[in-house]
C-alpha cells in the first residue's frame, strides 16, 4: 500500500509537535482494520478507504508546515495552502484508481478539512498550490519534474475540480468521507473508532423472559425495517432491543427526561457490568448525567481518566449502543462540513425511534428525510409507537424523485385488557370540576395534565384554594418546564414513586398537575387522569399513564376528556402550538366515539380513521402538512457545506431556549456566588498547569462546578429575557430574569415586586 521510501519519509516528518506523520497514520490504519474486521464495509470500499487513509495527510510534507510546526507559529495563507488540498494533488501520483473510485479517494481527502473554501482556493490559487507542491518534491520526494508536473501538479485542473465537487452526492463517497472523519478523529484520541456489539443478546436471554409475541416478531425480522404499534405494558423495550441484536445500535427518543431513564433502565437491569464500553447516552447534559451517576473508583485521578475515555467515546459513536435525541443524531440531514461522519456510521447501524408521534412537523421531516438517507446507505431503522398516525405512514412511503422507495415490514400488537373507561367533557377543564369528582371517589392517586405551564399553574393555584376553603387534606403537587433543574429533579423522582406507589403510606389523595412532559415515556401508573385535549396521539400517551398495566373493572370512569381550550392555543394564532386541524379532527373522533369503556384495539381505529393523509390535506385549518413539506423540501434542497456546524444547531429545533437563573436565586442563594467564583478560580488554573493527569482531574472539577450551577437553571422561551441582564460564567451565556420564583409553582410570567420600579 506504502512503499518503504514513503514509509521512511513519514517517520522523518512531524503531523503533530507529539507526533510524526507515520505514528499517526499507522493509528489511523488501525481504526481502518477495526471497521474492515466488524465487517461494516464492502470489500471494493475497503480498499479505497484504506488508501484514503495512507495518503490524507500526504500534504503535511510541506517545508512551510513541517516549520510552522516546530516553532509553533500561526498558519499563514499567503505563503501555505492547507494540507488537505496539497494531500488531493499528491495522492494522484501514488494511486492506480480511475474514473469515480479516484474522485472519490482525492474528494474525500481534499474535504477532510474545511478550514477555508476548499474548492475556491483551487480555483484562485493556482501559483501558491503549484509552489507549496514543487517544496515537498525538492524537499522529500524528489520525483523527476516533468513527472512531478503532469501528475501532480495538473492532475486537479477545471473539469476534474467540477467532478470532484458533484463527487460529494455519491453514497460511496459519503462513506469514505465519513469513515475517514472517524478513523482520524479517534486516531488523534488515541482510542477505538468503533467497540463492537458481541454482548446484547447474550444479555437479553440471560433476563430468563419467555418472549411474548411481539418481542418473537421483532426477532424473526431483526433484518427487515420494522413499524411496529404497540400497547403500553407489551415489552416494546425489549421487543425493540431483540430486533437490534448485537448490531451497532441508535436509541431514540424525543425528550432528555425519557433519555435519561431508558438509559439507566438498560445500563441497569440489562447491561449491569462494565458498561463504559457498551452503552452511553448523547443529549446536551450527557457529562452532568455521566458525573453525577458515576459507579467507577472513587479516586479522583483514575475517575477523571475514565470520565474522558467514556465521554469521548460516546461523543464519538464509538459504543455499540447509544441512546440519543434526535437533534443529536439526525442533524446531519443539514449536510454541514464533516456531516458525512454520522451518516457512515448509520450506514452499518440500526436505528430504533421511539414515541414518533410526539414530533412537531419539522422534527418529524427532519427525522423521515434522515431514515430515507440512512436506509439507502444500508443502515436499518425501527420505529416503536403506541399511537402511529396513517398520515405519518404515508410519509414514510412517500416516493420523491431521486429517492430509493423505503420498505418495511408492519404490525400492530394491542392487548385485550380494557384499561380505560372514558367521561368526555365539552367544556374548559376547571378546578371545581376536577376537586367535585376527586372528592367523591376512594382512589389514591390523580393525575391532571394541561396543555401550558400557566394553565397548570393556575389549576394548581385553584385546587390549592379549593382544598383549604372545603377543608379537604390532599397532598397537591405541581410539575411542568419551568423549574430550575435541582426542583425539577426532585419532582420527577416523587412524581416516579407517587406513580408507582412506592412506599405508599400518605393516607390522603395524591394530586399532580403536570403538562406534557409526562407523555413520553415515563413508568408511571396513577387511579385517576383529568386531560385537556391536544391531539389524539398526544391524548392516548397521556392514557398510558393512568391503569398502565391494569384492568379497569367498575363502570366509573378513570380518564375525563375536556374538549375546550383556548383558541390561541390552536395554529393560525400567533400563540398558536397545536395543530387547529389535528385538534378539530380529534374532538370530532371523541364525540363520535362517546362515553365508556375505550379498548386499545378501539384507540388505534379512531386514529386510523380520523388521523389519514385524506382528513389532514380536506382540512383548510391544519398547517402540519404545509410545515412538514417546507422543512422537508428545504434540507433536500440544500447544497452540501451550504451551512456551517454553529448555523445548522440554531436550526434543527423550532424553539430556540434560553438558560436562565431567577433574580431571587441569584441574589439571595450565596452558594450561586461561591460557585461562580470557583468556576473562575478553576479556568485559570487549567490556563496554568501543564501536567497532563493534573489538568483533566481540573477539567472535571470544573465540569462537576458547572453541573452545580446548573442545577439553579432552568431555560424558557426568548419572551422571558426581555431586559434581563445577561451574564457569562464559564464560557457559557445565562440570563437572570426578574420574574416570580419559587420550588412550589416554578417561575411565572408575573415580575417580583422588587424588580418594579415607578
Amino acid at each position: 500500500m506504502i512503499d518503504e521510501n514513503l514509509k521512511f519519509i513519514y517517520r522523518e516528518a512531524k503531523a503533530k509537535p507529539d507526533e510524526t506523520l507515520y505514528g499517526h497514520t499507522y493509528e489511523l490504519l488501525n481504526q481502518y482494520k477495526l471497521i474492515k474486521n466488524f465487517g461494516y464495509l464492502r470489500e471494493n470500499l475497503l480498499n479505497l478507504l484504506e488508501v484514503t487513509c495512507v495518503y490524507h495527510d500526504i500534504g503535511k510534507l510541506n517545508p512551510i508546515f513541517q516549520e510552522r510546526i516546530r516553532k509553533n507559529s500561526r498558519f499563514n495563507p499567503e505563503k501555505e495552502v492547507g494540507h488537505n488540498i496539497l494531500s488531493a494533488y499528491l495522492v494522484n501520483y501514488f494511486i492506480e484508481l480511475k474514473g469515480k473510485e479516484k474522485e472519490i479517494v482525492i474528494a474525500s481527502i481534499l474535504n477532510h478539512h474545511n478550514y477555508v473554501s476548499n474548492y475556491d482556493v483551487i480555483a484562485e490559487q493556482k501559483f501558491l498550490i503549484e509552489e507549496n507542491l514543487s517544496n515537498i518534491n525538492e524537499q522529500y520526494l524528489k520525483i523527476d519534474n516533468a513527472v512531478f508536473n503532469e501528475n501532480v501538479i495538473k492532475s486537479i485542473r477545471g473539469r476534474s475540480a467540477t467532478k470532484l465537487k458533484s463527487i460529494r452526492k455519491n453514497n460511496d463517497y459519503i462513506k469514505i468521507k465519513g469513515l475517514l472523519h472517524k478513523c482520524d478523529y479517534s486516531a488523534s484520541a488515541h482510542t477505538n473508532c468503533e467497540l463492537e456489539n458481541n454482548f446484547l443478546m447474550d444479555m437479553m436471554n440471560n433476563l430468563g423472559y419467555e418472549w411474548r409475541e411481539i418481542q418473537e416478531y421483532c426477532l424473526e425480522n431483526h433484518n427487515e425495517n420494522a413499524v411496529i404499534t404497540g400497547s403500553t405494558g407489551l415489552g416494546k423495550t425489549e421487543a425493540s432491543l431483540l430486533w437490534a441484536g448485537n448490531s451497532k445500535v441508535f436509541y431514540v427518543l424525543p425528550l432528555r427526561t425519557a433519555i435519561n431513564a431508558m438509559f439507566r433502565r438498560i445500563r441497569d437491569e440489562i447491561i449491569q457490568m462494565d458498561y463504559m464500553d457498551k452503552i452511553g447516552l448523547l443529549h446536551g447534559e450527557t457529562a452532568s448525567v455521566y458525573l453525577s451517576d458515576d459507579k467507577s473508583s472513587k479516586e479522583e485521578v483514575l475517575e477523571s481518566e475514565k470520565f474522558f475515555e467514556y465521554y469521548d467515546r460516546t461523543r464519538n459513536m464509538s459504543l455499540p449502543i447509544t441512546i440519543a435525541t434526535p437533534d443529536q443524531l439526525f442533524d446531519f440531514v443539514f449536510k454541514y462540513p464533516g456531516y458525512e461522519l454520522k451518516l457512515a456510521t448509520f450506514s452499518y447501524s440500526k436505528i430504533i425511534i421511539d414515541e414518533i408521534q410526539a414530533y412537531s412537523p419539522d422534527i418529524l421531516a427532519y427525522t423521515i428525510y434522515a431514515i430515507k438517507r440512512i436506509n439507502t446507505l444500508g443502515g436499518r431503522f425501527a420505529i416503536f409507537t403506541a399511537t402511529l398516525a396513517p398520515f405519518v405512514r404515508d410519509l414514510l412511503l412517500e416516493e420523491i424523485e431521486g429517492e430509493t422507495k423505503i420498505k418495511f415490514k408492519e404490525a400492530v400488537f394491542l392487548t385485550d385488557i380494557k384499561r380505560h373507561n372514558m367521561k368526555i367533557v365539552e367544556q374548559r377543564i376547571t378546578a371545581e370540576y376536577i376537586f367535585d369528582e376527586i372528592k367523591s371517589t376512594d382512589i389514591e392517586t390523580c393525575l391532571i395534565v394541561m396543555n401550558t405551564v400557566k394553565d397548570a399553574q393556575n389549576i394548581y393555584e385553584r385546587l390549592k384554594e379549593l382544598s383549604i376553603e372545603g377543608r379537604y387534606d390532599v397532598d397537591l403537587n405541581l410539575l411542568h418546564a419551568r423549574f430550575t433543574v435541582q426542583d425539577r429533579a426532585k419532582k420527577e423522582e416523587q412524581i416516579l414513586k407517587d406513580g408507582k406507589k412506592i412506599h405508599y403510606l400518605k393516607g390522603i389523595q395524591t394530586i399532580w398537575v403536570t403538562t406534557q412532559i409526562v407523555e413520553a415515556s415515563l413508568d408511571i401508573d396513577f387511579d385517576l387522569l383529568f386531560t385537556e385535549l391536544s391531539e389524539l396521539l398526544g391524548l392516548f400517551q397521556r392514557f398510558g399513564r393512568c391503569f398502565r398495566k391494569r384492568e379497569k373493572i367498575n363502570d366509573r370512569p378513570n380518564v375525563y376528556v375536556f374538549t375546550e381550550i383556548d383558541d390561541k392555543y390552536l395554529t393560525g394564532s400567533s400563540y398558536g402550538f397545536i395543530d387547529k386541524g389535528l385538534h378539530m379532527l380529534s374532538k370530532e373522533a371523541l364525540i363520535d366515539k362517546g362515553n365508556g369503556i375505550i379498548t386499545e384495539k378501539e384507540k388505534v381505529d379512531m386514529i386510523n380513521k380520523y388521523f389519514t393523509m385524506e382528513k389532514l390535506r380536506s382540512r383548510r385549518d391544519s398547517e402540519f402538512l404545509e410545515e412538514y413539506r417546507k422543512r422537508y423540501e428545504y434540507i433536500d434542497d440544500l447544497n452540501v457545506e451550504e451551512l456551517d456546524f454553529n448555523e445548522v444547531k440554531k436550526r434543527f429545533r423550532n424553539i430556540i431556549s434560553f438558560k436562565v437563573i431567577p433574580e431571587s436565586i441569584y441574589t439571595q442563594d450565596y452558594k450561586v456566588a461561591e460557585l461562580r467564583d470557583n468556576i473562575e478560580e478553576v479556568e485559570q488554573l487549567i490556563k496554568m498547569v501543564s501536567y497532563e493527569k493534573e489538568k483533566k482531574d481540573l477539567r472535571v472539577s470544573l465540569i462537576k462546578l458547572k453541573n452545580e450551577l446548573n442545577d439553579y437553571t432552568l431555560s424558557v422561551d426568548p419572551s422571558f429575557i426581555y431586559n434581563a441582564d445577561l451574564i457569562e460564567i464559564g464560557g457559557e451565556k445565562i440570563y437572570i430574569v426578574n420574574n416570580k420564583y419559587n420550588n412550589e409553582v416554578g417561575l411565572t410570567r408575573e415580575k417580583s415586586e422588587e424588580s418594579i420600579t415607578i
